[in-house]
């Protein structure tokens, strides 16, 4: 907030224009992501192409739904998919479904919806920052149904 109010002279410039990208970085940076989180999280290298087939799915799941349905219930399936995926990672390899859930679960949460949110708030835009934190609270609720949903729906054989 501090760095906010000190750039303000900067904001106070004309706007550039963002350049569209292809469509083709979109996908990119879901391949690429789930692998840096392996790396970051120390998951071994014979496990990456688990871990990003979990997130990749829970994304591909969350981006069709959420295109007809709503972010929420996007949000919702998603974790559904990588609840389930993770959950049955977990049954045939018997190891804990958090190796493959927790970065399936990052590449869904909405980190953009609290990063408008705080800069509504700052620019003193109250409705739509609270909009814009409603919105972020909703599909934070959802990403925990839909992984609450998925271990009844696939439970792991055991609680690790």
């Amino acid at each position: 907030a501090l760095a906010w109010r000190v750039a303000g002279l900067w904001r106070a410039l004309p706007e550039p224009q963002p350049w569209p990208l292809p469509v083709w970085w979109q996908w990119a940076a879901i391949v690429i992501a789930p692998l840096t989180f392996s790396v970051v999280f120390r998951a071994r290298p014979r496990l990456w192409p688990i871990l990003a087939a979990v997130s990749i799915a829970g994304y591909l799941a969350s981006l069709s739904v959420g295109r007809h349905l709503g972010i929420e219930v996007g949000a919702f399936s998603g974790a559904l998919v990588v609840g389930i995926g993770s959950n049955l990672y977990a049954r045939l390899c018997d190891r804990p479904a958090l190796v493959p859930l927790t970065p399936g679960l990052i590449v869904l949460v909405p980190g953009s919806l609290g990063y408008h949110s705080l800069t509504a708030l700052l620019d003193h835009e109250t409705l739509a920052g609270i909009d814009f934190a409603f919105g972020m609270l909703i599909v934070a609720v959802a990403l925990v149904g839909g992984i609450l949903t998925a271990n009844v729906v696939m439970p792991p054989r055991r609680i690790m």
